[in-house]
C-alpha cells in the first residue's frame, strides 16, 4: 500500500488519500468523535488540541499551529512525527507521519503511552530559516528543536558555539 501511494497521480488523488484514511479508521475501529490529542515541542512542552479521531495530518497540524499562534504561511515548514520515548526520556523517531494519515488513530493504535506526536522542521535547507526565523513563534519553535538536538547530541557544536546559544536563550 505504501508503494502504491509513493506513485504521484495515485498519491495526489483524494479519493485514494479518502479510502487510506476510511481504511485505517475501520481497522482499528475508531469511531468518529472529538478528543484531546497531545503533541510534544521538542523542548518537551505539551500542547493540547481538541481534534476529530478522524482528521488527518494536516488538519492536527493546523490546529496545533493555530494553538502556538504559527502564521498560516509558515506551517508548511513544519510536520508531525511519530516518536517513541525511551526510559531516560529521550526520544527515537519512528517516522514523519504521512498526510493522509489520521494521527490520534496512529498514535492510540500503538497501544502504549510510550509513543509520541512530535511538532519539528520538516525542511533541512537552512535558507528557509530565514523566513522561519522572522516570526517569534516559528524562532522560538527553531531555538527549542536546535537546543534538544545539541542535548541528543543530533548537532555537534563547538564551546564558542554553545556559548553563544546559551546567551541568545
Amino acid at each position: 500500500m505504501q508503494a502504491v501511494r509513493q506513485d504521484p497521480l495515485l498519491g495526489s488523488s483524494e479519493t485514494f488519500n479518502s479510502f487510506l484514511r476510511r481504511a485505517q479508521q475501520e481497522t482499528q475501529q475508531v469511531p468518529t468523535e472529538e478528543v484531546s490529542l497531545e503533541v510534544l515541542l521538542s523542548n518537551g512542552q505539551k500542547v493540547l488540541v481538541t481534534v476529530l479521531t478522524s482528521d488527518q495530518t494536516e488538519d492536527v497540524l493546523e490546529a496545533v499551529a493555530a494553538k502556538l499562534d504559527l502564521p498560516d504561511d509558515l506551517i508548511g515548514y513544519f510536520s508531525l512525527f511519530l516518536v517513541r520515548e525511551k526510559e531516560d526520556g529521550a526520544f527515537s523517531f519512528v517516522r514523519k507521519l504521512q498526510e493522509f494519515e489520521l494521527p490520534y488513530v496512529s498514535v492510540t493504535s500503538l497501544r502504549s503511552q510510550e509513543y509520541k506526536i512530535v511538532l519539528r522542521k520538516s525542511y533541512w535547507d537552512s535558507a528557509y530559516d530565514d523566513d522561519v526565523m522572522e516570526n517569534r513563534v516559528g524562532l522560538n519553535l527553531l531555538y527549542a528543536q536546535t537546543v534538544s538536538d545539541i542535548e541528543h547530541g543530533w548537532i555537534l557544536v563547538t564551546k564558542e558555539q554553545h556559548r553563544q546559544l546559551k546567551s541568545l536563550q
